[in-house]
């Protein structure tokens, strides 16, 4: 009878044991499945809110080439575009997964006109920060000056030759990347260079309300860059 008594002692331990095992083991499990779930609800969702904004925007809805992603870094999503034209000029809008700190949006969407020219200037325009322009000066990069205290004060101007950056920036197209900056300032920061007027706001974009702003104020700077104007 005691015997008996510690086997089955002994069963229902090792019974016990197998539980918390099981337990401990299935749980990473179901989390990850869970997590599964929940991506593929969020790409979902985010999926339809682009093919809403695409017959908005009348531009063309481009599906995330694959819809989950496995790196060594972890577990990404893959995202879906749209690209389009705007008074002929070729527009897009994507998302980008940016590795940053536990405060940071990892995914931030970006808005690019491209010009249909290259302005074979070197230039670099954004907005200005205290921090870029006393780095720059540090190694020998100096921001390049337009005679324009307010535009100066407001951006950082790079380009290969200060003279050509200089004739290049009339009043028309100072103001018109001034207002545009000015209008999507709490969205994006702007930036131009020799190929594309392009916008980066860090977060999902998912409003066509939101991208249709943004876009209209892209497709005004683009459009004063022509070389006529």
């Amino acid at each position: 009878m005691a015997l008996n008594i510690t086997v089955l002692n002994r069963g229902v331990k090792m019974s016990g044991e197998f539980t918390v095992l099981f337990l401990i083991c299935s749980f990473p499990i179901g989390m990850f499945i869970l997590f599964l779930f929940a991506s593929n609800y969020f790409s979902s969702n985010l999926q339809r809110d682009y093919v809403n904004c695409a017959q908005r925007l009348e531009f063309q809805y481009v599906p995330p080439q694959k819809k989950f992603e496995f790196k060594l870094a972890g577990f990404r999503l893959g995202f879906p575009s749209l690209v389009g034209h705007i008074h002929q000029l070729q527009c897009r809008i994507y998302l980008r997964h940016v590795n940053g700190g536990k405060r940071t949006n990892k995914t931030h969407t970006l808005f690019e006109v491209y010009l249909p020219y290259h302005l074979q200037l070197g230039l670099d325009i954004k907005p200005q920060i205290a921090v870029i322009s006393f780095l720059s000066s540090f190694v020998g990069n100096s921001d390049i000056q337009v005679n324009d205290s307010v535009f100066d004060e407001q951006f950082h101007i790079q380009g290969h030759d200060p003279n050509q950056v200089y004739q290049f920036l009339t009043t028309e197209r100072k103001m018109a990347i001034f207002h545009a900056q000015q209008a999507v300032f709490h969205q994006a920061t702007l930036q131009i260079t020799d190929t594309m007027v392009q916008a980066h706001v860090r977060k999902i974009v998912r409003s066509p309300e939101e991208m249709i702003h943004i876009m209209k104020q892209l497709v005004s700077v683009a459009k004063t860059l022509q070389p006529n104007q």
